[in-house]
């Protein structure tokens, strides 16, 4: 694992925006790619002045909604049957399986949002929302509230921490709670903010 996150990691410093978009978009489709690793990287780079602040989270999020698409379009063809077959290659294994589909069932859109800040289960809500046949433009704009979020803090702080940023990881490797923290602060933000569009629109 460690000599996979510095080949991503290498992957960013030779390609940039390039290599952030395809490392993301892998990552949600469900190989091991250290996707929290890799934008706090992004977010160090621009602290360097070597990436844009906005062409790092364009390239970010762009990454993220192409293989949530991608695993949302899988689970929509294939089904449960063949994911629970086939999905121990990339990182689908039976408990990991369950423990999503429950958390989509029981969630349903606030799922797709949260997820993105619980580690194993980002890509898995996607390809339950195929399965479930959600619409794909309902799954496409709660995925990509979500991804902005996701994508925002993690830039961001690596922006803000520079030369420490490799902190943020092992903090949150540590203190698995901070992730539930995050997922349900971005699902509550992004519902405070619709409520009070709703209003302003109602005015």
């Amino acid at each position: 694992m460690p000599h996979l996150h510095a080949s991503a990691l290498h992957l960013i410093e030779t390609y940039k925006y390039l290599g952030l978009y395809f490392s993301l978009a892998l990552g949600m489709v469900g190989l091991p790619i250290p996707d929290e690793t890799i934008m706090t990287f992004a977010g160090f780079q621009v602290f360097q002045g070597r990436l844009s602040f906005l062409l790092t989270v364009g390239a970010s999020i762009a990454g993220s909604l192409t293989g949530m698409s991608i695993s949302y379009f899988i689970g929509n063809k294939v089904g449960i049957p063949v994911i629970r077959r086939f999905g121990k290659y990339i990182r689908l294994t039976p408990e990991r399986l369950e423990k999503a589909e429950g958390w989509f069932r029981r969630y349903r859109g606030k799922s797709i949002i949260a997820g993105y800040f619980v580690p194993g289960l980002r890509h898995i809500t996607a390809y339950f929302a195929g399965i479930s046949e959600l619409g794909f433009g309902t799954f496409l704009s709660l995925a990509a509230v979500g991804a902005a979020l996701w994508v925002f803090i993690f830039v961001s702080l690596g922006r803000l921490l520079g030369r420490d940023w490799r902190a943020l990881i092992s903090i949150l490797h540590r203190f698995a709670w901070l992730w539930l923290f995050l997922g349900a602060a971005a699902v509550a933000l992004y519902f405070a903010l619709r409520d009070e569009s709703s209003r302003g629109r109602g005015r």
